[in-house]
């Protein structure tokens, strides 16, 4: 029970920080809210989505931002079953072509 309850406090700890780092790092685009009854999956799911498109879809740069490891940041996506937009965009050009 105190490891889950150290593992959730840690994770809390870590979204914060990711939340005054998003307000700081890039102002002109819109800030991240953190909306009113969500999991902290789905908040997760949003801030690594928000990010990505933020970045264009530049994992390397997303990573940084979110404060993790590239590796971390691909294993997030499998996890929330995010694909790369960056290529899904890609194949919508070729296929208009």
């Amino acid at each position: 029970m105190d490891t889950e309850l150290n593992s959730l406090e840690a994770k809390v700890a870590q979204f914060v920080t990711l939340c005054e780092r998003l307000r700081t790092e890039n102002t002109t685009t819109t800030e991240f809210v953190i909306p009113p009854h969500r999991t902290l999956a789905e908040i997760e799911r949003m801030a690594i989505l928000q990010t990505l498109q933020r970045t264009n879809w530049n994992k390397q740069e997303a990573a940084q931002i979110l404060g993790l490891y590239r590796p971390t940041l691909y294993s997030k996506m499998k996890k929330h079953e995010i694909q790369d937009g960056s290529k899904t965009a890609a194949r919508r050009v070729a296929a208009v072509q």
